[in-house]
Formats: structure tokens, sequence, C-alpha cells
């Protein structure tokens, strides 16, 4: 699979695009179902691979690349940004997805 993101990993690509799109680190994390923090971490991590120094700097080289033809602001669709699931079906409920469930037994 050819990376057209290049050097930027898959997950970075997704925050750019996001960040493109005009969401913000929090709504990021949320649509990608990581944390705010992850989302900062990803996004100082462009901008040292990039020696970009900013958000706004960052948007003009992907411009520059003809990364964001899709992404201009305004033009988000969150099917772009959708967290991979597991490919094999299940699911096993964290901590903040379990709520107030009655044991189930004997």
């Amino acid at each position: 699979m050819i990376n057209e993101f290049e050097p930027l990993t898959a997950r970075e690509a997704q925050i750019l695009l996001a960040i493109a799109a005009g969401l913000s680190c929090r709504d990021i994390g949320t649509r990608l179902s990581i944390t705010e923090s992850t989302v900062r971490k990803h996004r100082s991590n462009m901008l040292n691979k990039l020696a970009l120094r900013n958000a706004a700097e960052l948007i003009a080289y992907a411009r520059e690349k003809h990364w964001l033809s899709s992404a201009e602001p305004g033009s988000f669709k969150s099917s772009t940004f959708q967290p991979r699931t597991a490919s094999h079906g299940s699911h096993r409920a964290g901590p903040h997805e379990q709520g107030n469930r009655t044991p189930v037994g004997p």
C-alpha cells in the first residue's frame, strides 16, 4: 500500500485531515476514540518530522503537497475519520463502556 502522506503515519494523516477540517484536538480525539493528549502528541510528532512550528504551518505544508484536496474547511466527512474496528468482530467493553451493568450469572 502506498502512503501518499509520507513520512506521516496513517494515524497522523487522519489527524492532519481532521485539523485541516477545523476540528479541535478534543473533537478529533472523540471521533477517533483516543485522548486529546494523544491527538496533541501526534500533532507534535508531525511538526517535528516536517520541521514545522505550528498547526498553521502544518496545514500550509499539506496544501503545498496537495494532501488536502478533500479536506478543505467545512468539507469534513465523519466517515473519513472513523476509528478502525477489530477484524475479528468481537469487542470487549472497557471500563468507560461498562456503565452500571448488573452481573449476570448463577
